[in-house]
């Protein structure tokens, strides 16, 4: 291996015809074996950095990711049409029986095209740049649960694939691991983002404040506003609805057994609150910019531009 003092690089190969939507994790192993670095590699089109203005009800302007990391197309399928359509057919004689014609009304109904939307995302633990899947067909290799007791922040490096669950243990509150600026529980402080931020250069983890930009309350004003529902929430920017950006509803990996649960969604933020932390949750019903999770929960991460 090469010398810390040394410049090293990573290098692989994706053929051309092989590449496609999805995620893939990579790592460094030392002699005995031992992950030493990990990085999530994200294969999406252009535009899912392309960034959209929010405004929060402090009326600070954010730029959000379209896209939150990870986010893959698993099977999409637009319908033509989504809603019943009636066609009204009229059949009348040419001619009648002593110029009296005859006619009949009949009707066509045909139902909605059925739409096929499947997609996932990456999920993490808070204060952890390991990316984790919410679906079961991976290509290769895959992550397991564990229980540890007092894993450290080393442990999490070496193992990069080792969902950790909630229930034993000391929970530590240490408000640093994806901003150096936390002091825990603030409001909007100044991201200074680490190296355990899962996002792509030039975007972080958002901060609560950051996320207040979402809500489904109609007396918030310049705000996005949620305005409806397609296995996610399609919001709108109040007073520019043409402004509009989905969130998709990926579900979460529960701290107490580590399997998917789509009742919900949630959205981490950069901020802690001792053992527990920030997020946005939001499911078909409502849209909830600051809710608590503790830190072994599996979320999703939307980016914002630093």
């Amino acid at each position: 291996g090469k010398s810390p003092d040394e410049n090293a690089y990573l290098k692989f190969y994706v053929p051309r015809e092989n590449i496609k939507n999805g995620n893939a994790v990579i790592a460094v192993k030392n002699a005995k074996g031992r992950f030493m670095w990990s990085w999530h590699l994200w294969f999406a089109k252009p535009d899912a950095l392309e960034t959209v203005k929010c405004n929060n009800n402090q009326n600070k302007v954010y730029k959000f990711a379209k896209q939150p990391l990870g986010f893959a197309y698993r099977e999409w399928e637009e319908a033509t049409f989504n809603k019943q359509r009636v066609v009204l057919i009229k059949v009348e004689q040419t001619f009648g029986n002593k110029g009296d014609k005859q006619y009949a009304i009949f009707y066509i109904t045909q139902k909605p095209g059925q739409s096929v939307k499947e997609f996932s995302s990456t999920l993490y633990q808070f204060g952890r740049k390991d990316a984790f899947t919410n679906i079961n067909n991976i290509a290769e290799g895959g992550y397991y649960i564990n229980d540890y007791i007092d894993m450290t922040t080393k442990e999490c490096i070496e193992k990069p694939n080792c969902f950790i669950l909630a229930g034993k243990g000391r929970t530590e509150s240490y408000c640093n691991l994806w901003s150096m600026n936390n002091l825990g529980g603030t409001y909007d402080e100044t991201v200074v983002k680490t190296i355990f931020d899962p996002c792509p250069v030039g975007f972080h983890v958002p901060t609560k404040g950051a996320l207040e930009c979402f809500t489904k309350h109609e007396s918030d004003s310049g705000l996005m506003k949620a305005s409806t529902w397609d296995n996610g929430w399609n919001f709108r920017k109040n007073g520019n609805p043409h402004v509009t950006m989905y969130l998709p509803a990926v579900g979460y990996l529960s701290p107490t057994n580590g399997y998917m649960d789509y009742r919900s969604t949630c959205y981490w933020s950069s901020n802690p609150n001792s053992a527990i932390c920030f997020a946005m949750l939001f499911n078909s019903g409502t849209v909830s910019s600051l809710t608590t999770n503790i830190r072994h929960y599996g979320l999703s991460v939307l980016p914002v531009a630093e």
